[in-house]
């Protein structure tokens, strides 16, 4: 019975371990952030700002809403937060997001 449950935990330990191997999109260490929005909000701006750190040109990253669809590359191990243009914010709330190194689809 010891023999089984020895075996059963190695094997779930090698699980474990090649679930947090690298793969593609996460080898460089940055986090890529894709996600949909509504489609009203094609050609307006998504910003990516961050959550414990001033909002300066340097620190927020902002992109424009096509196709209903947008992308952002961030740095790891850092809150963020997503907000769209404020003139057009009514309605729309900002998304949290906790950057790690792997692709995230929102």
């Amino acid at each position: 019975m010891k023999n089984i449950f020895f075996v059963g935990m190695i094997a779930l330990a090698t699980l474990t371990l090649a679930g947090c191997s690298t793969s593609t999109g996460q080898a460089d260490g940055k986090c890529h952030i894709t996600g949909t929005a509504n489609n009203k909000l094609n050609g307006k701006k998504n910003f990516l700002v961050p959550m414990n750190r001033p909002a300066t040109m340097e620190t927020v990253e902002s992109v424009v809403i096509e196709n209903g669809t947008f992308e952002f590359t961030a740095d790891v191990n850092e809150m963020k937060v997503i907000r769209v243009d404020y003139h057009f914010r009514s309605g729309v709330q900002d998304l949290l997001v906790v950057s790690e190194p792997s692709v995230l689809r929102l």
